[in-house]
């Protein structure tokens, strides 16, 4: 039997891809990125970081080590399934076994592993402790020395995941710092062969399938969508002036209620990012003044649902400022804080099941009041439109160019996101 051993330079999409070892039957054995790739990466890291009003954590040479190191380990396998953890990177001067026991009221639990110092992200040396982070609510924590190695610190576990324990607004100062270790440091997920960024709860970029690219804010976008959500505001500013009111009255004179916008925008773009992430495409309208039944607008068969997504935001709005005023002691604030994590697990679910329910053939209808009224809808196409892109792209132009006063978000298979208007 003849061996083959021989190495070519592969240039893929955005240069990703560099020296694919190739050995015996043209198996490919390791991918790392190029120095460009990594260049852009960090770039959009440092962006990012600003975006959050923070100085980047690590330098370029430790995030191009990171990076290379995360893409080599989502080629991996353990027991012939695509390697899957998760990842925290700590600054060298947060040490995992000096979080408080006293911040478990997230459920977390720290179990600091010392004396693993890594040459590199290296599977060889993180194999043991792999399997033991797979899911979003655990995480191997990892940091870098002053001369540029990295140290494995240990396990860290939570009852919830990040995102939830950073929606909740604590206002205690233990718990607060916890919050901040979490959403001001670079989190990596390794997932199904794809390999995600995000500074805390905020995605940063994707490597997936020989391309880097900057996971986008889609901020013009969301907002346009908001615009048309005329009811949903005017509900929202009728409770901001209640908010503002109550908190005069109970003496607080420089109390203001938070905006709704940031609020809602985020949630939102999380379902456009996780639609993205699915590849399964869809088609969101928001704005829709009419019933599903008008078949001028909307073909017969629409599936029908309620899911008070816009409702559900206010109630959390009106929750955390409000009844946080009316909170007298620490077994309110307790309370309160139990009330909101419910209220946030509730949202998240919803925001779930759009995601999974825009998998339906044909469009997601939202109303005025950010609310989904419908699934699996066609939409009336009154005329033919010379527009790019395939049918739901032609159909959404073609909807909105008949029906003034909505907005419509298509996504592609392919992860591209375009706005109709």
């Amino acid at each position: 039997m003849v061996t083959l051993k021989f190495e070519l330079k592969v240039f893929i999409n955005q240069r990703i891809i560099k020296n694919v070892r190739i050995q015996g039957e043209l198996k490919m054995k390791a991918i790392s990125i190029t120095h460009e790739a990594a260049e852009k990466g960090f770039m959009f890291y440092v962006r990012k970081s600003k975006i959050h009003g923070i100085n980047p954590t690590i330098n370029k040479e430790i995030f191009s080590r990171l990076i290379d190191g995360a893409v080599l380990l989502s080629q991996q396998t353990i027991e012939a399934e695509s390697l899957s953890a998760n990842f925290l990177f700590f600054p060298p001067d947060i040490k995992l076994n000096e979080i408080p026991a006293s911040d478990s009221w997230f459920g977390a639990i720290a179990l600091p592993i010392e004396g693993v110092t890594l040459s590199e992200l290296s599977f060889e040396h993180l194999k043991p402790y792999l399997s033991s982070a797979t899911d979003s609510s655990s995480f191997l924590i990892i940091s870098a020395t002053n001369d540029n190695k990295f140290i494995f610190q240990g396990i860290l576990y939570m009852a919830m995941s990040i995102d939830s324990v950073v929606s909740i607004n604590r206002r205690i100062w233990m718990i607060d710092s916890f919050q901040k270790i979490l959403s001001d440091n670079l989190r990596i997920a390794v997932h199904d062969r794809r390999v995600t960024m995000s500074l805390g709860t905020d995605p940063i970029l994707r490597i997936e399938k020989g391309s880097i690219h900057e996971i986008s804010d889609f901020e013009n976008e969301i907002n346009s969508t908001l615009d048309v959500s005329t009811t949903f505001f005017e509900d929202a500013h009728t409770l901001t002036e209640k908010i503002n009111h109550e908190f005069k009255s109970l003496g607080y004179a420089n109390g203001k209620c938070r905006e709704i916008r940031p609020v809602a925008r985020k949630v939102l773009r999380e379902i456009v990012t996780a639609i993205m992430d699915e590849h399964h495409g869809a088609t969101l309208v928001f704005g829709s003044a009419w019933d599903l039944n008008d078949e001028s607008r909307f073909q017969r068969g629409a599936i029908k649902v309620k899911i008070p997504l816009g409702s559900l935001i206010l109630q959390k709005m009106h929750l955390f400022d409000v009844v946080w005023m009316r909170c007298k002691g620490f077994d309110d604030d307790l309370q309160q804080d139990q009330d909101e994590f419910v209220i946030s697990e509730k949202l998240r679910a919803m925001q779930n099941a759009i995601i999974m329910l825009s998998k339906t053939d044909g469009a997601v209808i939202f109303d005025r009041n950010l609310n989904v009224i419908g699934i699996g809808t066609f939409l009336k196409m009154t005329s033919t439109v010379d527009s790019p892109g395939g049918a739901r792209r032609k159909s959404a132009d073609s909807f909105v160019k008949a029906n003034h006063g909505v907005a419509i978000i298509v996504i592609s298979k392919d992860g591209k996101v375009y706005l109709v208007l």
